[in-house]
């Protein structure tokens, strides 16, 4: 078991802020920060790990509540609104400072309920031990809990749960000497810690090593780099401020054990872990800030133009067809409500969720469908088809520019002007220097990125 005295000097690290690599916020000067106890202070205790500090920089407040209280925290400031508190283990909680001074408010206030029991069951009770910091306990209470595997032993699974079988809230707080420290929160029913120790086997060492996706948003650490199958290994992820660890990739044996810490039992085969942070506000998996089209991805979601193909992805590379275009077009203009019509198109039932746009985007002459007399919502739009829709959008200004660099872009074509148009505002730069590739089937990535720069 390599859990050792790296493992618990890391997460101290983490809980203080000082890993390398560690993003802090801009700013002169430090402003003050304040403590007072605003109820029940002859229950507890409470101290602070700096008096002054930077905007950005953590403050570590430490309370000490009695037994059968809790500690509950306010922060308040004088400039920008500060983060809430993040509960470190421990009744150790976290504050990034803001730009201003910091007063910070404690109450020790009584735990609800009664008492209820701590219990602990251990497949194999000579495999390893389970100790706990209380045997009754009030719910919102911490109860530390220290995992020790036997001598040739590993911990395989370990659980808390109420009396209903559901997990319960809880952290990860580190290990050393071979003992695994865990903190949870007290249910409002009995708590029963469940612990599976297994043989370790092999006694060859493996490369572990983590990787943080595109280098932005944060940084991971592991607490070793080699361990033999059957050990475990903990992970560690660093968020900046304003990122969020969005996936953590590698292996199918990882077990989240708090907000931003994972465990794995070391399988006969190296492991590269892959972590990737995204900022809070972005929901897509498949978009990150180093992509052409981050931004406006999220200027369309944010208006109401689009959203993803599914809860975590945008699918920036999937094509895009005729209904759709003009439905985001509807969109970007306020989705106004169309004339009443006789309707042409034999391929657009009424109430589909495409047929307002569709209706709207023929009575502003964006479109008048295919030679055929059909509309057909379902083909690909193709990306002269697409900046011609926008240039007639927009109202079909003459551009400015005669010269033409594009060598699949005939003179004179029905594309013409809106290609060069598109391309004397920036709404697109061709897909080299001397194609624009109009034939080419438009993605969800180009279609919004057009969009959001038509605006700008």
């Amino acid at each position: 078991m390599k859990h050792k005295l790296t493992a618990l000097i890391l997460a101290i690290c983490v809980t203080l802020g000082i890993l390398p690599g560690r993003a802090w916020a801009s700013g002169d000067g430090e402003g003050s920060i304040s403590l007072r106890v605003i109820r029940g202070g002859e229950h507890g205790r409470v101290s602070l790990s700096a008096a002054t500090a930077g905007p950005g920089e953590t403050v570590l407040l430490t309370a000490d509540p009695e037994d059968g209280y809790l500690a509950e925290i306010a922060a308040i400031s004088t400039g920008s609104v500060p983060e809430m508190p993040d509960y470190q283990g421990l009744d150790i909680y976290a504050i990034p400072m803001p730009d201003g001074d910091l007063t910070l408010e404690v109450s020790f206030v009584p735990a609800e309920g009664s008492s209820h029991p701590v219990e602990i069951t251990v497949n194999e009770p000579d495999w390893g031990t389970v100790t706990v910091s209380r045997t009754q306990a009030r719910e919102g209470e911490a109860v530390l809990i220290d995992v020790t595997p036997a001598p040739g032993f590993v911990l395989e699974n370990i659980r808390a749960e109420d009396s209903r079988g559901r997990e319960a809230e809880g952290i990860y707080l580190g290990g050393d000497d071979g003992t695994i420290r865990y903190e949870a929160r007290m249910p409002g029913s009995a708590l029963t810690i469940r612990a599976d120790f297994a043989p370790a086997t092999g006694e060859t060492a493996y490369r572990a090593s983590v990787t943080v996706d595109t280098e932005l948003g944060g940084s991971a650490f592991l607490d070793t780099e080699t361990a033999c199958p059957g050990e475990t290994v903990v992970l560690i992820c660093v968020p900046d401020p304003g990122y969020r660890v969005a996936r953590v990739t590698g292996t199918e044996e990882l077990i989240q054990v708090g907000s931003n810490t994972w465990i794995f039992a070391m399988p006969p085969a190296d492991v590269d872990l892959h972590v990737l942070f995204l900022r809070t506000e972005n929901p897509f998996l498949d978009v990150n800030e180093t992509q052409y089209f981050y931004d406006s991805v999220l200027w369309a979601l944010v208006r109401g133009i689009t959203e993803g193909i599914d809860g975590h992805h945008f699918g920036p590379g999937y094509e895009v067809s005729r209904s759709a275009v003009v439905t985001m077009l509807w969109r970007h203009a306020g989705c106004p409500k169309p004339a009443p019509w006789k309707n042409p198109f034999t391929d657009v039932p009424a109430g589909s969720w495409y047929e307002q746009a569709v209706r709207w985007a023929v009575q502003c002459g964006i479109t008048t469908g295919l030679s055929d007399g059909t509309f057909g919502p379902a083909e690909p739009c193709n990306r002269a088809q697409v900046v011609t829709f926008l240039w007639r959008y927009i109202g079909q200004p003459h551009p400015g520019r005669t010269e033409n660099p594009f060598c699949d872009v005939e003179d004179g074509s029905w594309y013409t002007q809106s290609v060069l148009w598109a391309l004397e505002n920036g709404i697109t730069t061709g897909l080299s220097d001397d194609t624009f590739g109009p034939n080419n089937t438009c993605l969800r990535a180009q279609l919004v990125t057009f969009l959001h720069r038509s605006q700008q």
